[in-house]
Protein backbone atom coordinates (compact mmCIF):
# COMPACT_ATOMS: atom_id res chain seq x y z
CA UNK A 1 0.00 0.00 0.00
CA UNK A 2 1.70 3.58 -1.11
CA UNK A 3 -1.10 5.81 0.72
CA UNK A 4 -4.18 5.55 3.14
CA UNK A 5 -6.13 8.35 3.88
CA UNK A 6 -8.75 9.00 6.59
CA UNK A 7 -11.81 11.44 6.05
CA UNK A 8 -14.43 12.19 8.48
CA UNK A 9 -17.96 12.33 8.05
CA UNK A 10 -19.10 15.86 7.14
CA UNK A 11 -22.63 14.95 8.89
CA UNK A 12 -24.59 15.91 5.19
CA UNK A 13 -25.05 13.99 2.12
CA UNK A 14 -24.18 16.96 0.03
CA UNK A 15 -21.63 18.63 2.15
CA UNK A 16 -18.41 17.68 0.86
CA UNK A 17 -14.81 17.79 1.86
CA UNK A 18 -10.96 17.20 0.00
CA UNK A 19 -8.64 15.12 1.04
CA UNK A 20 -4.94 14.75 -0.53
CA UNK A 21 -1.80 11.99 0.28
CA UNK A 22 1.79 12.33 -1.18
CA UNK A 23 3.32 9.33 -2.08
CA UNK A 24 6.72 8.98 -0.88
CA UNK A 25 8.19 7.23 -4.22
CA UNK A 26 7.06 9.16 -7.95
CA UNK A 27 5.14 6.10 -9.85
CA UNK A 28 6.05 5.06 -13.54
CA UNK A 29 3.90 3.15 -15.43
CA UNK A 30 0.55 1.71 -15.10
CA UNK A 31 -0.76 1.08 -11.69
CA UNK A 32 -3.94 -0.29 -10.10
CA UNK A 33 -5.76 2.00 -7.38
CA UNK A 34 -8.54 0.79 -4.99
CA UNK A 35 -10.91 2.92 -3.04
CA UNK A 36 -12.59 1.29 -0.40
CA UNK A 37 -15.85 3.25 1.36
CA UNK A 38 -16.91 2.25 4.66
CA UNK A 39 -20.36 3.25 6.25
CA UNK A 40 -22.01 6.63 5.63
CA UNK A 41 -19.75 7.99 2.71
CA UNK A 42 -20.43 8.82 -1.15
CA UNK A 43 -17.96 9.33 -3.73
CA UNK A 44 -18.00 12.31 -5.89
CA UNK A 45 -14.95 12.67 -7.95
CA UNK A 46 -11.61 11.43 -7.25
CA UNK A 47 -8.45 13.37 -9.07
CA UNK A 48 -4.67 13.29 -9.51
CA UNK A 49 -1.99 16.00 -9.84
CA UNK A 50 1.48 15.76 -10.60
CA UNK A 51 4.16 17.35 -7.83
CA UNK A 52 3.80 20.86 -9.84
CA UNK A 53 -0.18 20.67 -9.23
CA UNK A 54 -1.13 19.64 -13.01
CA UNK A 55 -3.67 17.50 -13.15
CA UNK A 56 -3.41 14.50 -14.85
Amino acid sequence: MLAEISVSVTGDRYTSTTVAAELAVPLDGVHDLRLTLHGGFRLAACGFTTSGGTTD
